[in-house]
């Protein structure tokens, strides 16, 4: 309307005719002529038609348009915007409706919840545009609608006052629910609930639910600010899911970057299960299309026993398909699986720890943290400071880990986790107590007692692969711990051969290595150095021949020198060295 108005072709015929009336009556003479008077105005116009053409008609003629433009905003988002009425009784039964879907969403009835929501906003004479045309106009008045709401232009309109029964603060409340609905419906859109593909309903339920909690407001009247930034996160998330790489590289920053301004200017008790969305990492993840529609229209929302949450929301979904990759991440690293890929294991590990610990979205009593993905974070990363050395700052986690979860008490792996974690605690802390040996036997014994009661269950494919790794670690802790009880108990006088072996020590070691060597053998695990090793240590304590352990030894060396970390031991010419070499090489 600011660029064309029929009413300008009015006023562009009638200076038109003035000016070839004007143009007429005075015709310049013949020859070149440059100029026939020191007015400063036009030589066609007068001082009165000059400013009548060049000042007054367009101010006019933006003067009707400025009207026009009110009365069309007026018109759409004053009295075209339903605006519920408290105390009717079509609010007591979108109350009651809603309440239903509430519920059903919490049952896992996500289909009959996206019905009862419908219903919602059928009761708020909103129903969804069909789809095709109709569906694609409304997502194009959306667009125009953001681009007013980003100037203020819409957020004022949309709040202005209806009537006497409907002030200002009715209409902020009344856009704060409709835009909850929209919030919701565009959660189960995103969860695949409608089996659609078409990302032209999601961008619609998106922008809708954008809009009019701009149009409420961040008040005590509108809408809470934690709830505005998960409004601004799934809006990010669906630019990234519908909209071509390149504009997707522009819209999902900036919905991040609008829900980061919200946590900023939020309670942090609020949104601290948000603050996890802005880190590097999470953004990194966050950016995997494949990986987050796949984490999005997953069957099953189960991956315990690594992660105790599952929620339907989509916030919650994602935040624990990034906590399992953290702590998968964490667990490659100290295994040495990471395939040579360096990771900050610090930062890592702080970021895990403070998702795991964070409330979740939106707060509810008791409900203080993830504490089964917690135990996990900190048992893990108190192996990984033993392993670099960090004795001290392993300590700090010993009493979390020492408090383990009553939902990780019935599961064999972590119970195994647990004693294997104890025996290599004996053995970096209390090597010169007196009851080392019968310490570590203990654990030792308890944690293979529980690795013959692990079975396969059917869970997730990363929880499955994460699950493999952290048993092989297990077995790896327990021979590790035996193998240092073992050392302790021998005299240094003697060579290891000359000494005899407690029956004890090589049964719990032997079924070790024979449950290792399977693993090994029956997986997609590539064998190597640190398999033979362990196997060479199992031949000592069996009593055989030194000379072929020292040449098995050698022979690997020369092979997977450079690939073994722990091959840093300065290699003497005599059979007890073999010993110190195979006792340094484990996982910490």
């Amino acid at each position: 309307m600011l660029m064309w108005n029929p009413l300008s072709f009015l006023t562009a015929s009638s200076t038109a005719a003035a000016s070839q009336g004007g143009f007429s009556a005075a015709l310049p003479t013949g020859g070149r002529v440059i100029s026939e008077s020191d007015d400063a105005f036009d030589n066609y116009l007068t001082a009165n038609e000059w400013w009548q053409t060049q000042v007054i008609q367009p101010c006019f003629v933006w003067s009707v348009n400025i009207f026009v433009v009110v009365c069309v905003l007026t018109r759409l988002l004053v009295y075209g915007e339903p605006v519920q009425d408290f105390k009717s009784r079509s609010w007591r039964v979108f109350l009651s409706v809603r309440s239903r879907a509430r519920e059903e969403s919490e049952l896992g009835n996500v289909r009959e919840a996206q019905r009862q929501y419908i219903e919602c906003l059928q009761i708020l004479k909103r129903p969804l545009p069909l789809a095709g045309v109709e569906q694609a106009l409304s997502v194009v008045w959306q667009i125009i609608r953001h681009t007013l709401n980003s100037l203020w232009i819409g957020r004022w309109f949309s709040r202005r006052k209806r009537d006497a029964g409907k002030p200002v603060t009715v209409v902020c409340k009344s856009h704060a629910h409709t835009a909850v609905i929209y919030h919701k419906m565009h959660q189960l859109h995103l969860l695949g609930v409608d089996e659609s593909t078409e990302g032209v309903s999601g961008l619609y339920l998106a922008l809708s639910a954008v809009n009019l909690a701009e149009s409420a407001g961040a008040s005590t009247d509108g809408l809470p600010r934690n709830v505005f930034a998960d409004i601004y996160i799934a809006a990010a998330i669906r630019a990234r899911l519908c909209l071509p790489p390149f504009l997707a590289s522009i819209f999902s920053p900036y919905f991040y970057r609008r829900a980061r301004r919200h946590v900023r200017r939020a309670d942090e008790d609020t949104v601290n299960g948000l603050l996890w969305v802005f880190h590097p990492l999470s953004r990194e993840f966050l950016s995997d299309v494949e990986a987050v529609r796949a984490v999005l229209t997953a069957k099953s929302t189960s991956l315990a026993p690594i992660v105790g949450e599952c929620r339907v929301d989509v916030l919650p979904r994602l935040r624990a398909a990034f906590k399992l990759r953290l702590l998968t991440l964490l667990v490659s690293e100290l295994s040495g699986e990471n395939d040579g890929k360096e990771i900050d294991v610090v930062d890592v590990s702080r970021l895990l720890i403070s998702i795991s610990t964070a409330g979740s979205l939106p707060k509810k009593e008791n409900d203080w943290g993830d504490a089964t993905c917690t135990w996990w974070a900190h048992l893990v990363t108190c192996a990984l400071f033993w392993k670099t050395g960090m004795r001290e700052k392993a300590k700090q986690h010993y009493a979390v880990v020492r408090r383990c979860p009553q939902e990780l008490l019935n599961n064999p792996l972590a119970l195994a986790l647990g004693h294997a974690f104890c025996c290599r605690k004996l053995c970096i802390n209390d090597r010169e107590s007196v009851n080392f040996g019968k310490f570590v036997f203990i654990h030792a014994r308890k944690a293979l007692e529980q690795l013959r009661t692990v079975c396969a269950r059917g869970t997730a494919p990363e929880v499955s692969q994460l699950e493999d790794t952290l048993k092989r670690l297990a077995y790896e802790w327990i021979m590790s711990s035996l193998l240092d009880a073992w050392r302790q108990d021998l005299e240094a006088e003697k060579p290891y051969w000359c000494q005899l072996v407690k029956g004890d020590y090589k049964t719990l070691y032997q079924e070790a290595c024979n449950h290792y060597t399977h693993i090994h053998l029956h997986g997609a695990i590539e064998r190597g150095s640190r398999l033979a090793a362990y196997q060479l240590t199992s031949r000592m304590l069996n009593g055989a021949n030194p000379l072929h352990t020292w040449t098995a030894v050698c022979r690997i060396r020369k092979e997977r020198f450079d690939a073994v970390r722990s091959f840093s031991t300065i290699w003497a010419p005599n059979v007890h060295c073999i010993f110190l070499l195979l006792s340094s090489f484990r996982i910490r």
